[in-house]
């Protein structure tokens, strides 16, 4: 298992009422076992990557109004809190070839660079949280809350998937057909820096 350091994203001056942690990026190698490719359809190499966001949200909600069956309300966002993390997976063979071992390692420089910018990915899609409110419909009150509470974080996270995760899954389908999945004669540093350079962020 491979961690790269822990870091903080920097204060937001323009709201202290947004708050962003970057958790250690995290790089588990593990090993393929070929005599079940054929059986099994395993892939000689595989880079896996999964970002995950943790937002709480401290809320503001109106009185609420009944409605048939309970209560709807409508609820704004004071704070938020976001906890950002990504953990990758490495699949190579014992005897992996180099040039297999370049090629997912270059899916792996993808993911470290999108992860690199993603503490700013969630202080944009934090601070777009501060201004929204959302709406709660449940059989009491305090569900209602509950209702648009979770609406909200489900709001973020699909905001800030799409800048980072999707993200990564666009450079790396854009980067095997470059490198023809490694088979092709450009080095893949070069294939990876001509993805990321061709594809800016998603706005």
């Amino acid at each position: 298992m491979l961690a790269v350091a822990p870091s903080q994203a920097k204060p937001d001056d323009a709201n202290a009422n947004l708050s962003v942690k970057l958790a250690p990026f995290s790089l588990d190698r593990k090993t393929i076992d070929l005599s079940q490719k054929a059986q099994d359809n395993v892939e000689e190499g595989l880079t896996q990557w999964f970002f995950h966001c943790l937002p709480e949200v401290d809320i503001i909600a109106d009185k609420g109004k009944k409605i048939p069956g309970g209560y709807s309300v409508s609820v704004s966002i004071h704070k938020v809190r976001i906890v950002v993390s990504a953990s990758v997976s490495l699949y190579l063979p014992v005897h992996a070839s180099p040039a297999l071992v370049a090629h997912e390692q270059g899916h792996v420089q993808i993911c470290k660079s999108i992860y690199s910018e993603s503490a700013l990915a969630a202080q944009t899609c934090g601070r777009d949280l501060l201004k929204r409110t959302f709406v709660g419909n449940a059989g009491t009150q305090a569900a209602a809350n509950e209702q648009a509470t979770e609406v909200a974080r489900k709001w973020f996270c699909r905001k800030f998937m799409a800048l980072t995760e999707d993200r990564v899954q666009k450079l790396s389908i854009q980067y095997d057909a470059l490198t023809d999945h490694g088979r092709a004669s450009i080095p893949s540093s070069e294939a990876v820096n001509a993805v990321l350079l061709g594809s800016p962020a998603q706005k």
